[in-house]
């Protein structure tokens, strides 16, 4: 009966140091600010070009560092593809190795395919037309894409250069 008595006096002490289930007038910023918010906190509105991965013999996998709006993403004049051989673009090119990035120079619905990666917005498949020449290097260039709900954005979104496998 001693060891049953010790036990509950145990237990009341014990409760009395844990934390109560007492009413708190805590308004909606302070809950944030505890629970790790940080009101000046910025989303990322421009998503950078960060992977371009050889799928077969006429597909990339374009991924960005943050997701993409889809109907900018899956836009084909949103991108340019550089051949770093040729003066005239070849192959899979829109503009050869001395050419300027201009809007009549972007890839076009003719040239090639671009779907969403299931999942999130940060990965696109790019279908060609015609295959990917082989030990050939061409640069990607991604210009005016912003995040989902985002501000338009006109500047580059990165460039990247990839080898035909």
């Amino acid at each position: 009966m001693k060891f049953f008595y010790k036990i509950m006096i145990l237990l009341i002490v014990m409760s009395s140091i844990l934390p109560g289930t007492k009413q708190v007038n805590a308004n909606k910023k302070e809950f944030l600010r505890i629970e790790g918010y940080k009101p000046n906190q910025t989303v990322k509105q421009i998503p950078y070009l960060t992977d371009i991965f050889q799928v077969s013999t006429n597909q990339i996998l374009v991924t960005f560092d943050s997701q993409v709006d889809i109907n900018l993403g899956t836009k084909a004049s949103f991108y340019w593809i550089q051949s770093l051989s040729d003066t005239i673009p070849t192959g899979i090119a829109s503009l050869g190795s001395k050419s300027q990035f201009n809007a009549r120079n972007a890839l076009s619905t003719n040239q090639v395919t671009i779907t969403k990666v299931q999942g999130d917005n940060n990965s696109f498949l790019f279908t060609f037309k015609q295959e990917i020449p082989s030990n050939k290097r061409f640069k990607l260039a991604v210009r005016h894409l912003h995040a989902p709900g985002g501000k338009p954005f006109g500047g580059t979104n990165g460039m990247k250069e990839f080898t035909g496998k």
